[in-house]
């Protein structure tokens, strides 16, 4: 049992390391207005399956980013609260299937609103 949980945990490890290490996408506040000004059915899902592969990255980033944290606070209690909500969000977000269409936008949405909730101060 503990060796299938390492395992786990170096998948899991690699996974935020080879997602961490792809390029951001940049989005201008205009872009993000104009594109969501009243959104309609197709820009709602296009945006959710934007986000979905956008979100893994940045947040893969994110959690990597606490890693190289000077002055050993890479290794304070509440850095590594913070990397373990990251790595968290980054294992939902990376878990939810394609989003095909609305039915999956709207699963999607609410996922994201539960790991909002569930991240105090976000």
């Amino acid at each position: 049992m503990a060796a299938h949980l390492q395992r786990a945990k170096k998948v899991a490890a690699e996974e935020v390391q080879r997602w961490g290490c792809m390029r951001q996408t940049g989005v201008s506040l205009r872009y993000m207005m104009d594109f969501g000004a009243r959104p309609p059915e197709r820009h709602l899902l296009l945006s959710a399956q934007f986000l979905h592969k956008e979100l893994a990255i940045r947040i893969a980033r994110r959690a990597l980013e606490l890693d190289s944290l000077p002055f050993g606070l890479s290794a304070k209690p509440a850095i590594l609260k913070v990397k373990h909500w990251y790595l968290d969000s980054f294992t939902d977000i990376r878990s939810f299937p394609h989003i095909k269409d609305a039915t999956h936008e709207l699963a999607f949405t609410n996922m994201i609103r539960m790991i909002k909730c569930a991240i105090p101060y976000f």
